[in-house]
């Protein structure tokens, strides 16, 4: 990890301070200087493992990848597996900061990109919120600031953007381009499997896992008349021409 570079794990930030950490983020010290001033009331103690990589994981680590919650890194994380044919190939976070831990030992970076509204539902669900209206602006307004962040982040650092829809249905593709000397060729049916195993071993409940089920599907149609609220048009408006701005960003 880039020593005193900033960083912004959004799956920490307490929801209801989800408006605070957007705001700070229209400036680019903004979420560094939020964390620092608030961080003991806004963001949860707790830090995964995965969130900071240490020197060694870099060493071992073939394809970094960074995304929002639920946008398919997790997927991706195992495709990389498979296609590089040794477990620990790959390194996922939601920290945008981290491409620059990737860049800096010459690792190539993918962003994983997906539709905020989908992302954000399956966010919620995930985190077992009630269906509202604030609590589904709540994950949007997170979504705008990471995004924001990310959008100075790939300005300085090279990095691949791979869109949800595409490396689902076919990770190889991708992978391919971004390493050729892989060893396997990951279809979609095996890695979910692979995701699959690991949801098992993890013993998650359905609202959190990896993939799709008919439970989470069921659940889903629960949230998705709040897309029609005006106060969540307007945020998934906002997140949108955030995400077309990064993707513009690239040829």
């Amino acid at each position: 990890m880039e020593q005193g570079r900033p960083n912004f794990h959004p799956q920490r930030v307490f929801p209801r301070y989800a408006s605070v950490v957007r705001a700070s983020s229209r400036l680019p010290v903004g979420i560094s200087l939020t964390q620092r001033a608030l961080g003991k009331f806004i963001l949860d103690p707790f830090v995964s493992f995965s969130e900071n990589p240490r020197p060694e994981d870099l060493q071992r680590t073939k394809i970094g990848i960074c995304g929002f919650p639920r946008t398919g890194t997790t997927f991706l994380l195992k495709a990389v597996d498979i296609y590089i044919g040794r477990p620990g190939s790959g390194w996922k976070n939601h920290d945008p900061y981290t491409i620059r831990d990737f860049n800096a030992v010459s690792v190539p970076a993918i962003v994983t990109l997906r539709d905020p509204g989908d992302a954000c539902i399956s966010w919620a669900i995930y985190h077992g919120d009630a269906p509202s209206v604030s609590g589904l602006n709540h994950r949007l307004s997170l979504f705008i600031a990471w995004h924001r962040v990310m959008l100075r982040e790939a300005r300085r650092s090279p990095v691949v953007f791979a869109e949800f829809i595409d490396f689902t249905r076919s990770p190889l593709t991708l992978l391919s381009q971004l390493c050729p000397s892989g060893q396997a060729s990951p279809r979609r049916d095996e890695v979910m499997k692979a995701v699959q195993q690991d949801n098992a071993l993890d013993s998650r409940n359905e609202r959190m896992a990896n993939m799709p089920s008919p439970r989470r599907d069921a659940l889903k149609q629960e949230y998705l008349s709040l897309l029609e609220q005006r106060s969540v048009m307007r945020n998934l408006k906002t997140a949108k021409e955030i995400l077309n701005a990064l993707r513009a960003s690239r040829p």
